[in-house]
């Protein structure tokens, strides 16, 4: 499944909105000052912002 990239709006403060390749959701963050994240996915606290995308899990109640 090839991941939807759309425009973000202006003046949201991200480069690109995107959706996540597991369950369809959006993603949420710019990758530099948060991590990009799947919207179903609770980040931990010590993650840092310029991490690699977190997507959610096949078993994950949304």
């Amino acid at each position: 499944m090839a991941m939807k990239i759309e425009a973000g709006k202006p003046g949201d403060g991200m480069k690109y909105m995107y959706h996540c390749p597991v369950c369809g959701g959006e993603m949420i963050g710019d990758g530099y000052t948060v991590v990009s994240h799947c919207e179903n996915v609770d980040l931990p606290l010590d993650i840092e912002p310029d991490a690699g995308p977190i997507y959610c899990e096949l078993d994950q109640e949304i």
